[in-house]
């Protein structure tokens, strides 16, 4: 982007020394004090350039102005100018006024306005934040100083989880995948997972498996079924930390072998992380839970998903943990971002089991006090944008609709709705049929929404259920 490189009229002005418009926080000295959480307005316009300390990421100094905070807590400030009228630039320092030490330096992080975030925060010392803009430039803004909130410490490990090793001595691209078997005992659902990544920001996540084996199917992508994603809620805790990684809905794995990958993008969020890891030796490539349940095989690992060069062997740094009862089935497909600003979601509670007649089918993620319903198949598809919608519908060929007494419902306040079917009573276009075991049936849910003002509807992903 090409930026200005000529001073304002007022710039010119205060840099020629006019001290009856000096700002009153011209100087450290005369540092504002800032309080957490509460945006303050600027002008630096009425600011003089001391020219005693050149700005070190902004191509000059210029006319600024101080402010100041003192930390109550060790958690890391993020100062930001974004909103500002002009090409702001930023410096944090710490120490004191008479002896500085640069921790930041920002010109354009906002677009061409500026933010930083300051780590290693010490409770009970003072922060300087110097604001000037490029190239000379002056205008006016806020400064706003914020704290971001530890992320939780991992769970404790439990026999019901198998943890791999978080001592790292290579690592993948940003969007990466890394790829393994698990095999097990018996059925589990897992809600969250610990993982090795070097950032330190929010991370993505996406769960994909194979029906046999991650070996020989890293570069087919027609292999993976996308099962789960993070919510956007899991924070990198630099590398070798046990960084968590909860999920949107849990997700179920089947007895047996199955093959995982772990890509390191969110394509809802657009939320990234690398995978660290470590090289496979043939001693380090097997882990198993406590209860015997959960087997590690690891693994390999590729710098984009599903394609490129396969390094191998690579083992994933992570861990894995039964999470309780078993979904009684599997999403697929992908929700387009609703209003909210994310996908909405199926899920399910209860069982699949024919005879017990107790499954409970769920969506979540709508906007509040939209209506919606479920809708059913025993066929899966793909259509983009059916009549307009903003999604696309995962089901095809005969596609039931629960719109009966009571089955249209409203999300209220929490964007979400459930509705307990009755698998002798299941709607299809020629009237109800019934649920027969081993039979396997998807569902999905249709609700309203609103973009930029203007009605439309949407999709949550679908849900796959076999019954027996």
């Amino acid at each position: 982007m090409l930026k200005k490189t000529t001073m304002t009229v007022a710039a010119a002005i205060v840099a020629a020394g006019s001290a009856s418009a000096q700002a009153a926080n011209d100087d450290c000295a005369n540092a504002i004090g800032l309080t957490i959480g509460t945006p303050t307005a600027f002008d630096t316009t009425t600011a003089i350039d001391e020219g005693l300390l050149p700005f070190s990421c902004a191509g000059g100094g210029g006319p600024d102005i101080w402010y100041s905070i003192t930390a109550a807590n060790t958690n890391d400030l993020v100062f930001s100018l974004c909103g500002s009228s002009y090409d702001t630039a930023l410096e944090i320092f710490d120490g004191s006024c008479n002896a500085l030490n640069l921790i930041q330096c920002n010109d354009d992080s906002c677009g061409l306005q500026s933010s930083v975030t300051a780590s290693g925060i010490v409770a009970g010392s003072t922060y300087y934040a110097r604001i000037a803009g490029f190239a000379g430039g002056t205008g006016f803004g806020q400064i706003d100083v914020t704290e971001q909130t530890p992320p939780p410490p991992p769970p404790p490990g439990g026999p019901n989880c198998a943890e791999s090793i978080f001592q790292a001595n290579n690592g993948g691209a940003a969007g990466g995948a890394v790829y393994f078997d698990v095999t097990l005992t018996a059925p589990i659902s897992v809600d969250y997972l610990l993982a090795n990544t070097s950032s330190t920001t929010t991370v993505g996540l996406q769960v994909y498996t194979c029906a046999t084996t991650y070996a020989g199917n890293e570069n087919d992508p027609t292999a993976w079924t996308l099962v789960a994603e993070d919510d956007g809620t899991g924070i990198g805790l630099g590398q070798n930390g046990q960084t968590v990684i909860p999920f949107v809905t849990p997700f179920s794995l089947p007895a047996g072998a199955t093959g995982i990958a772990l890509v390191g993008d969110n394509f809802t969020t657009g939320a990234q992380m690398d995978h660290d890891y470590t090289n496979g030796n043939g001693t380090n490539q097997n882990f198993v839970s406590a209860d015997g349940v959960i087997t590690l095989d690891l693994g390999t690992a590729t710098n984009a998903p599903f394609t490129g060069n396969v390094f191998t062997p690579r083992v994933w740094n992570g861990r894995i943990c039964s999470s309780g009862p078993v979904a009684p089935g599997v999403n697929y497909c992908s929700a387009n971002i609703n209003s909210t600003g994310v996908g909405a979601a199926m899920s399910a509670s209860g069982t699949n089991n024919v005879a017990a007649n107790d499954l409970v089918l769920e969506a979540s993620a709508l906007p509040n006090n939209s209506f919606g319903f479920f809708l059913t198949s025993q066929t899966q598809g793909s259509v983009s944008n059916p009549g307009g919608s903003q999604g696309d519908l995962c089901l095809g060929g005969a596609i039931g609709r629960y719109v009966g007494t009571g089955q249209i419902q409203n999300a209220g306040s929490t964007g979400e709705i459930a509705l307990a079917i009755d698998n002798t009573q299941v709607p299809q276009p020629t009237g109800l049929v019934a649920v027969s075991a081993g039979e396997t049936w998807s569902f999905q849910a249709w609700y309203r929404d609103a973009i930029g003002g203007s009605a439309t509807s949407n999709f949550t992903d679908g849900y796959e259920i076999t019954f027996n």
